[in-house]
């Protein structure tokens, strides 16, 4: 049985808790996902032909990659993993790199080779061999520089991209980034930190913001930092005011943009940097529209914490109209309103007050690596939680502004036990009001479905928050904010779940 205890401070969000760690979710719909589920008698739907758009020719060059989830099949359940890495693939199917990999022990590196697949809609099939293992994954381009990862391993289910590399990506990092780090203990407790560093040569210094269940804290930082090698990647170390240090392996995607892998043993942690291009930052710098993503953990579950939103700011501190979906530990809410307060400093942090329609306000932190974009923090008692935060383009939206092909990612938890869900795939909006997921591939607990053709309606706000109708056999409802015609975030608001991703219009190639 499942109570509800109230509101998760700092994020305004419903919370439950469970009278046993071990009952993990709502019962399992029977509704949710039932197509998704199809692959346990081993059925296929059938995929729609579509003209060519893709090739294996389509993924050749230098990528960076990262990916995330669960490990299955453990006497204690299953517990978290984090993978990173950089390959280079031929266009012919074969790729080698290197890959550094954390399930809480020690962190493993090493050479890896592979080979891969590509469909006409951009769907395939990679294979990595890494040091000790073999990964399968299934994929799907969104264009030539971007790739959708899920693992679909019977010991393992994860969600993740692979990026295309520029070859300035091998250039000494150097001025300031902004950054979030998350962290979880394994056996223990999770904590996030965002703010910004300064590199100079080998040296770091910067600011922080960290959070854990139930405390905040704010520090000065220094660390130091290797550049990057020929496969983009180095490490750095940080250690804050209060004597904490933290490791980690980076791979430099571009000059602005870098991918994180803790390498502290017995921690599994993640994140991401983006080079600051912005010199000086006013109330000004955060003006129209932005959406942002949250995800993270709650006191009672790793996992536990889902949410989109997007809000409206006047440039001059007052956030003059948003709105929130969420969902926390299987229970979900739907279009929160909220308006705000901010004050941005020169250096680009961000004092966020968030005031709920009837009730308490909360408050929350951004880092902002210009007036696009930046990490966002919200402050909570029951939950540790960061994302993005990403001005939106092309507002107000309509029905027409959402046409043509979009690649997806999905990962998250459904129901008891729990059952880890991922989906990678490609869905179609027609500009009207028809939503069709066309093909995708999904992994349940570590078992393999290809699915296809299940649609449904769609609505869309002059905001960006699209609300579909049941797509039979997937989802009762899901939400999704866009960010820009071509881009956007997905939440199930399904009960008993907690599944999120993200989809971005294909470009054929």
């Amino acid at each position: 049985m499942l109570d509800k205890v109230g509101s998760v401070d700092g994020v305004f969000l419903k919370s439950i808790t469970h009278t046993t760690l071990g009952r993990r979710r709502f019962a399992l719909l029977t509704a949710l996902l039932a197509s998704l589920l199809l692959f346990s008698c081993g059925s296929i739907l059938p995929v729609p032909q579509q003209k060519a758009r893709f090739s294996v020719s389509s993924l050749k060059g230098n990528y960076t990659y990262n990916l995330g989830g669960t490990v299955l099949g453990l006497p204690n359940g299953y517990s978290l993993y984090h993978e990173a890495g950089s390959f280079t693939a031929d266009g012919n199917g074969s790729l080698a790199g290197v890959d550094d990999f954390m399930s809480g022990t020690t962190l493993v590196s090493g050479s890896s080779t592979g080979s891969y697949t590509i469909n006409n809609d951009g769907t395939g099939m990679l294979t990595l061999s890494a040091p000790g293992r073999q990964i399968q994954l299934a994929i799907t381009m969104q264009s030539a520089t971007q790739v959708y990862l899920l693992e679909v391993d019977t010991y393992a289910t994860g969600s993740g991209g692979a990026f295309s590399q520029s070859s300035i990506a091998m250039a000494p990092l150097s001025g300031p980034y902004v950054f979030r780090l998350y962290s979880h203990i394994v056996g223990g407790a999770s904590s996030v930190a965002i703010g910004r560093i300064i590199v100079s040569g080998g040296s770091i210094n910067g600011n922080e913001d960290v959070a854990q269940i139930g405390t905040g804290s704010s520090h000065t930082i220094t660390g130091t930092l290797t550049q990057p090698d020929s496969n983009g990647r180095g490490t750095l170390s940080l250690t804050n005011d209060a004597g904490n240090t933290i490791n980690e392996v980076y791979y430099a995607i571009d000059s602005n943009h870098l991918d994180f892998i803790e390498a502290d043993s017995g921690v599994v942690g993640e994140g991401g940097g983006m080079a600051q291009t912005d010199v000086s930052f006013t109330n000004a710098s955060i003006e129209n529209g932005f959406t942002f993503r949250l995800g993270g953990d709650t006191a009672t579950y790793f996992g536990g914490f889902a949410a989109l939103g997007a809000f409206t700011s006047d440039g001059n501190g007052n956030i003059t109209s948003g709105s929130l979906d969420s969902a926390v530990d299987g229970a979900t809410s739907t279009n929160e309103s909220f308006t705000g307060t901010y004050s941005i400093d020169s250096r680009g942090r961000a004092s966020i007050t968030l005031s709920p329609a009837g009730a308490n306000p909360n408050s929350a932190i951004a880092w902002m690596a210009d007036s696009t974009q930046g990490f966002f923090l919200p402050q909570a008692q029951n939950a540790v939680i960061a994302g993005t935060l990403t001005q939106q383009r092309g507002d107000p939206f309509s029905p027409a502004s959402l046409q043509g092909e979009y690649s997806f990612r999905l990962l998250g938890f459904n129901g008891q036990s729990p059952k880890t869900v991922g989906a990678v795939g490609v869905m179609t909006f027609d500009g009207n009001a028809t939503v069709t997921l066309v093909d995708f591939f999904v992994s349940q607990n570590g078992t393999l479905s290809h699915n296809g053709a299940a649609s449904g309606s769609y609505s869309i706000s002059p905001n960006g928050r699209v609300v579909t109708r049941p797509i039979t056999g997937v989802s009762k409802s899901l939400v999704l904010y866009f960010t820009s015609s071509t881009s956007g975030y997905i939440l199930f608001t399904d009960p008993g779940t907690e599944i999120a991703g993200e989809d971005t219009q294909q470009v054929p190639q």
